[in-house]
């Protein structure tokens, strides 16, 4: 009899950021995977499910009631599998206090644990509680980098054997493209200058954005650029910082904020930037890096936590804690030429090496364990 798996996918479809592109990305692998088993997305009533049905696929879509994920994680998903008993259940966030079925865990970062000052005090306490108990009652547990199993096994006692390491991918979506005529349609469309600098990603504490904003204006100080800012992603918690720095450096024509854009345009956003940025505090893998590297966008990202082990030798590196550190990389990847030339190289190369292909292979593997047993 074949077996069925329910996926946790609360993410789709609410600008969520790396967990959404992960559960989207994932569950369009499974689709499309022809493996021996079914699966089942459990969606929110805030979700939109992407057009993944085709013909003889095997994956539907349920819905469950609520839309908070701090009710449907405890409460709608342990009542929806009840109802309908499957033989695997795949939390991709956190699982739900009781579950009546197997489950294995996707943990994306324990930065709420070792850094709780990044994070608002109520979330900290949920994903505490949420997390250090599913990862001790999961079958067995995906981490999406080394960086993040080296925090499993120090700050819950995980046994190191029951976790996978299982890189996240690039969609193939993003690749360089040529056609000038495109992204200055795209650019017209947000109202983007000629030449910027990019970022993506959330607008929240951990991403250092307010550092960004203050290297930026050391660049145009002490240089002839001019490029603009641009910060392309969604505003989140514990931001105030960034409005009050573009206040005080009197930066409100250069930095440019682009809270909302069709996740379609995003290969052509990159494309038109001169470089990538990513400054974090804490990054538990960090996809923006590679999308960019992916366009042949030279990225500068900073030296901490899981980037290193993510971007390899493919990006300038620089302390995010000194925001003159992250101009002066700026600088060097918009005017050393023959330094922009190694970094697309590189990036193309160190891009290839992640693909959602591979991820759904080494999932559909651990799935495989479990049922197994």
């Amino acid at each position: 009899m074949t077996a069925t798996i329910a996926i946790s996918a609360e993410w789709l479809g609410t600008n969520a950021g790396g967990p959404e592109v992960y559960t989207s990305n994932l569950a369009k692998g499974l689709a499309k995977s022809g493996g021996p088993y079914r699966y089942r997305l459990l969606l929110s009533e805030r979700s939109q499910l992407p057009l993944y049905s085709e013909a003889g696929s095997q994956l539907v879509a349920q819905l469950m009631f609520g839309r908070s994920r701090w009710l449907v994680i405890p409460f709608s998903q342990p009542w929806e599998l009840m109802r309908r008993p499957v033989d695997l259940f795949h939390a991709t966030f956190v699982a739900p206090p009781i579950c009546p079925t197997p489950f294995v865990l996707t943990v994306c970062e324990l930065g709420f644990e070792k850094f709780p000052n990044l994070y608002p005090p109520l979330m900290t306490k949920r994903l505490s509680l949420l997390t250090r108990s599913g990862a001790r009652r999961a079958k067995r547990i995906l981490s999406i980098s080394e960086y993040t199993k080296r925090d499993l096994v120090e700050c819950y006692g995980i046994d190191p054997a029951k976790i996978d390491v299982i890189y996240w991918g690039v969609s193939d979506r993003f690749v360089p493209i040529l056609d000038r005529h495109l992204i200055e349609t795209v650019r017209n469309k947000y109202e983007l200058p000629v030449e910027y600098i990019l970022y993506v990603g959330k607008v929240e504490a951990r991403k250092n954005i307010s550092r960004l904003i203050q290297a930026y204006h050391f660049l145009k100080q002490q240089s002839d650029v001019r490029h603009k800012l641009v910060v392309a992603g969604k505003w989140s918690y514990l931001n105030a910082d960034v409005t009050e720095t573009v206040d005080k450096l009197q930066l409100h024509d250069d930095v440019i904020f682009l809270p909302e854009f069709d996740r379609l345009d995003l290969p052509v956003i990159y494309n038109g930037a001169s470089v990538f940025v990513f400054p974090s505090l804490l990054e538990a893998f960090g996809i923006p890096p590679i999308e960019a590297m992916a366009c042949g966008i030279p990225v500068v990202v900073s030296q901490l936590t899981a980037i290193p082990e993510i971007v390899g030798e493919a990006g300038v590196y620089v302390d995010p804690l000194d925001p003159k550190s992250i101009a002066d990389g700026l600088h060097r990847a918009l005017t050393d030429q023959s330094l922009r030339t190694q970094l697309i190289e590189k990036g193309f190369a160190r891009a290839r090496q992640f693909t959602w292909e591979s991820t759904v292979r080494q999932t559909l593997a651990a799935y495989e364990t479990v049922l197994e047993r």
